[in-house]
């Protein structure tokens, strides 16, 4: 409800709980939503997370009620979602629900009904949306991705000199301004001069940021920390591929709910790509989360797996699987 209030307002939600009127911190597009992150890609980013847990909540009880609110609270966050205008945020749900076709190990029907309706409303909603020239120009121009491209250049400059062992821990933004000067030549640059933010925003190196949170591990940390954060992703991947195997086909914590966490997962970690390294902490707090959760899943035996989903949905409420 926050991403309503923010799109048809034009002010922050977050603020306006406490009395305090505050126009949206984002406005290249009107009513762009950010919610209580204050960032428009976060909210994109959690609200992927919270419409896939409550569309595989839906599935998994015969309760009309908790059916019917979380079918209800649905379409609110995939529009709120809509409303952050962030490209890279959109990756978590379009990921989670694109996968979970394949993944799924029951009720892949109605993965697959979404997947088509979802796909049906944006092919009827392109041409309203285009219609629009602020939303048209946030979501096709390449500006953005070009001033993006020289800021990253930059840094694996960075990495190049420091390749092992990086240059530190929240440093490899800041000696990034050393090489400015060796990116001069890249087109995206003059979109920096022309907004008069290069080099004058290096005056300010906090506030300097590639949007890319591999690259930016790469410069802290070098090859050898880099490797060592992707492999604990990758590691969590084959962990919980293992659990989604071993755990009952249907249900609430069922095969498919690790199999969520698994798209989940995948969708987080393609958009963070997108995101100043310390920027996303809250949506990551949530997938660690998720991920401990099937992670202990994985740890209990069939009959106490039963258990905790019965406490959670009583087992009379659980649906069966279609």
């Amino acid at each position: 409800m926050m991403g309503f209030y923010d799109h048809f307002t034009g002010k922050m939600s977050l603020v306006a709980l406490i009395g305090i009127k505050a126009s949206l911190i984002w406005s290249d597009v009107g009513g762009r939503a950010a919610g209580p992150y204050l960032n428009p890609a976060l909210l994109a980013m959690f609200l992927g997370i919270t419409a896939a847990l409550a569309y595989h909540y839906a599935g998994s009880t015969s309760n009309a009620v908790a059916k019917m609110l979380c079918l209800a609270v649905l379409p609110i966050m995939v529009l709120s979602c809509y409303w952050t205008y962030t490209r890279g945020g959109y990756l978590v749900i379009v990921v989670s629900f694109l996968l979970m076709v394949f993944l799924a190990k029951s009720n892949r029907k109605r993965y697959a009904t979404f997947l088509l309706a979802g796909i049906l409303a944006v092919v009827v909603a392109i041409p309203i949306v285009m219609s629009n020239k602020q939303v048209r120009y946030r979501l096709t121009n390449d500006a953005t991705a070009k001033s993006r491209i020289v800021a990253a250049r930059a840094l694996i400059n960075t990495v190049k000199h420091h390749p092992w062992f990086g240059v530190g821990l929240g440093n490899g933004n800041v000696e990034m301004i050393n090489y400015v000067e060796s990116v001069r030549d890249i087109a995206g640059m003059r979109i920096w001069e022309g907004i008069g933010t290069w080099p004058k925003q290096f005056e300010l190196p906090k506030h300097t940021t590639s949007h890319s949170t591999y690259l930016t591990v790469l410069a802290d940390h070098g090859i050898i920390g880099g490797l060592i954060y992707i492999s604990m992703y990758l590691a969590f991947f084959a962990h919980i591929w293992h659990v989604r195997s071993i755990l009952p086909t249907s249900g609430l914590l069922s095969a498919n709910f690790a199999a969520l966490v698994i798209t989940l997962l995948l969708g987080f970690t393609l958009s963070i790509n997108t995101l100043r390294v310390d920027n996303h902490e809250y949506v990551t707090c949530a997938i660690w989360i998720l991920m401990a959760a099937t992670i202990r899943l994985g740890e209990l035996t069939p009959g106490e797996v039963k258990g905790v989903a019965e406490r959670i949905v009583p087992a009379k409420a659980q649906a069966v699987a279609a």
